[in-house]
């Protein structure tokens, strides 16, 4: 029956550590199905996640789906396709793919019951340009390693692949000499358009029909911190700690208040924040290259002092590994990259002092209130020690808590709180966990800070990559264009509203926080 997603019919995957490889890194392998039901591994796929090591398990996974979809195509319809091939005198291997790309674009259900059995739903031209453009790179990689046979190769035939499903690698690759494109004017009209191009997708559409909002709201940031992450019970009503969720509440400002991605601080240890110097009670955050920034640390075994890389460090004295070289699971945390110093170390720069004293109080209140006692409980079970600063309140798959707080908890965390102050979740609206990074640069944007420097905020390593997060909103135009008629006409122009003030309710939230009265003169 109709499915919102295209279930496997004729492949599997699992996923596996690879002998040769380091301790966490796995691959997703891929089993292409036989019509008897026998199963044959799909080497070359397998090869090329090996010589990508670095790449995210997003996509291998992607990478894998999608070549498994199309052996999902050709064993359903390929028959149908080669006797229509052989009918219209037309080349199978072209109209395969043809049919394979439409009919992921407008799925197969537009008649039921569906005479292809895929029940494919219909997906978006975006989502079909992933597919296609994994398939047509793994081909191009597949391709460039096997050039000493490139003039033996011939077209492989349609009807041969079900008893030998790895001919399927021939066909990508012979796809790929004849220079078969699946992608052209997909995203723009090419100078030169390529005359063996078997795919047509049309033309993108030239103007949004809605305006996109990808930055959190700012008149509910400070609703975010102060109802979204309130606990439903204090279990100590004397200790107003208790009444919020901190590590949520530190995140929130790290990438709020501090630009940082979603997954940046759960790379942080504890002793990455320390206080500013010459701003007593205010937090300087560190950010460390997970695996490769040096850290002092003292011997497992001799007990000395040494110097390492994070990555020496955590398997001499812990036995685990850094999170961004897991290849998956709760543990694995993403570290896309950022423009760091030749210490491999980048700073948050708080959009206000607010931020910065509020984080600071939080760090500490945590530290005592809810890491040490949850690392004290996982110890006493026998769980492994870490120094990852943001841990799991509830036990993980072994029983244990306190585990290192993984990607999936903080983003189900962070959609709840979302709810709970009545936003709808969605990337349109700007209110899922990256919405916080794009207000960041949006504010700064704002407050006309120039670009050099929200570069610098966002830890861009290239100069425009921040432009996506500063640009302007149709308010934020329809403001600027007024100011600018009000000075041609000699008219003084009204400050424009920031929509980000948030020191006054940082400071009031900071003061509940460690005992003084909602009431107190700010």
């Amino acid at each position: 029956m109709p499915t919102d997603r295209a279930l496997p019919l004729h492949h599997a995957t699992e996923t596996c550590h690879v002998e040769g490889r380091p301790r966490g890194w796995s691959a997703r392998i891929l089993y292409l199905l036989r019509p008897d039901g026998s199963a044959v591994r799909f080497d070359p796929l397998l090869s090329y996640m090996m010589a990508h090591p670095t790449r995210s398990s997003t996509w291998q996974d992607q990478t894998a789906r999608a070549v498994g979809l199309l052996w999902d195509f050709k064993i359903q319809v390929g028959d149908a396709i080669l006797a229509r091939a052989v009918r219209e005198n037309r080349n199978p291997q072209n109209l395969l793919l043809q049919e394979f790309a439409f009919s992921l674009l407008h799925g197969t259900t537009q008649v039921f019951p569906d005479v292809t059995g895929l029940y494919w739903p219909a997906n978006s031209k975006a989502r079909v340009e992933e597919f296609i453009k994994s398939i047509e790179v793994l081909s191009d990689w597949m391709l460039s390693e096997s050039q000493g046979e490139t003039e033996r190769r011939q077209m492989p035939a349609l009807d041969t692949m079900k008893s030998n499903p790895l001919i399927l690698a021939d066909y990508l690759i012979w796809s790929r000499i004849r220079r078969i494109s699946m992608l052209q004017h997909l995203n723009k009209q090419p100078k030169h358009r390529d005359k063996h191009s078997v795919v047509e997708l049309g033309r993108p559409s030239p103007v949004h029909k809605d305006e996109p909002v990808n930055f959190f709201p700012p008149s509910h940031a400070e609703k975010l911190l102060w109802d979204g992450h309130r606990r439903k019970n204090n279990v100590d009503p004397a200790n107003p700690f208790f009444d919020y969720n901190l590590r949520d509440q530190m995140i929130v400002l790290l990438d709020g208040w501090g630009g940082l991605r979603r997954s940046d601080g759960l790379h942080l240890w504890c002793q990455d924040v320390v206080e500013e110097p010459g701003k007593p009670g205010s937090a300087l955050v560190v950010i460390n290259h997970p695996s490769e920034a040096t850290v002092e640390y003292v011997e497992h075994v001799t007990r000395k002092l040494k110097h390492g890389s994070r990555t020496v460090a955590l398997q001499e004295m812990y036995g685990i590994l850094p999170r961004n070289t897991v290849t998956r699971g709760a543990y694995h945390a993403g570290f896309k990259g950022m423009d760091l110093n030749r210490q491999k170390q980048a700073f948050v720069y708080w959009l206000d002092e607010g931020a910065a004293q509020l984080f600071w109080t939080l760090y500490h209140g945590y530290l005592r209130y809810v890491r040490q006692p949850i690392m004290a409980r996982r110890m006493a079970l026998g769980g492994y020690n870490h120094p990852f600063l943001f841990v799991s309140e509830k036990p993980d798959s072994s029983g244990l808590p306190g585990a290192p707080y993984s990607e999936r908890a903080q983003e189900n965390n962070h959609n709840a709180a979302v709810r709970r102050i009545g936003l709808p979740l969605s990337k349109a609206d700007g209110t899922t966990t990256h919405g916080l990074r794009h207000l960041y640069g949006h504010t700064l944007m704002k407050w006309g800070v120039p670009a050099q420097i929200i570069q610098k905020g966002l830890h861009h390593r290239h100069f425009l990559s921040q432009v996506p997060y500063t640009i302007p909103d149709r308010k934020s135009v329809s403001d600027a264009l007024t100011s600018a008629r009000k000075r041609s006409l000699g008219e003084a122009p009204e400050v424009p509203a920031l929509g980000h003030e948030s020191s006054r309710e940082l400071l009031k939230l900071q003061r509940i926080i460690i005992g003084k009265s909602v009431n107190d003169q700010i």
